[in-house]
C-alpha cells in the first residue's frame, strides 16, 4: 500500500514518476532551486510562486477529489435506498400474488362444489318429477 504525501498530494510512485520525467527536479521551469546555493531573491520569488501555484493546483484537485467522494457516497445511499425500496416492493408482490393464487384456488374449489351441487339438485329435480308423475297416475 501506498504512502500518501500530504504536501503534494501524490503517492510515493507518483512522485518517483514525476522526478524521473523530470517533473520533480527540472521541468518546464527550468532547474529546481534544491541544493542550489547561489540563489537570487528573483530566483527564489519565481520558485515560491511556482510552489503555490503547485500547491493551489493540488489543493484544488483535492476538494474536487473530496467533492465526488461525497457524490459518490450520496449515490451509494440513494442505491442502497432504492435497493431496500425495491426489496420491500418484490416482497410485498409476492405476498399479493400468493393471496391472489389462494383466492383463485378457493374460486375453483367452488365452482366444483356448485357444479357438483347443481347436478345433484337437477338429479334431486328429476326425481321428484318421476315421483310426482307416479302420483298422479296412482291417483287418477
Amino acid at each position: 500500500q501506498e504512502k500518501w504525501d500530504l504536501l503534494s498530494g501524490l503517492t510515493h510512485s507518483d512522485r518517483q514518476v514525476h522526478m524521473v520525467t523530470g517533473y520533480g527536479g527540472e521541468d518546464q521551469h527550468g532547474p529546481s532551486m534544491e541544493g542550489s546555493s547561489s540563489t537570487s531573491p528573483a530566483a527564489i520569488r519565481a520558485e515560491n510562486e511556482r510552489l503555490r501555484q503547485e500547491l493551489a493546483m493540488w489543493q484544488q484537485q483535492a476538494s474536487i477529489n473530496q467533492q465526488s467522494k461525497a457524490e459518490m457516497k450520496e449515490l451509494r445511499d440513494r442505491l442502497d435506498k432504492e435497493r431496500h425500496i425495491a426489496s420491500v416492493q418484490k416482497s410485498a408482490l409476492f405476498e399479493k400474488q400468493r393471496e391472489v393464487d389462494v383466492l383463485k384456488n378457493k374460486m375453483i374449489r367452488l365452482q366444483r362444489e356448485m357444479t357438483g351441487e347443481k347436478g345433484a339438485m337437477a338429479k334431486v329435480t328429476t326425481e321428484n318429477m318421476l315421483l310426482e308423475k307416479k302420483l298422479l297416475e296412482a291417483a287418477g
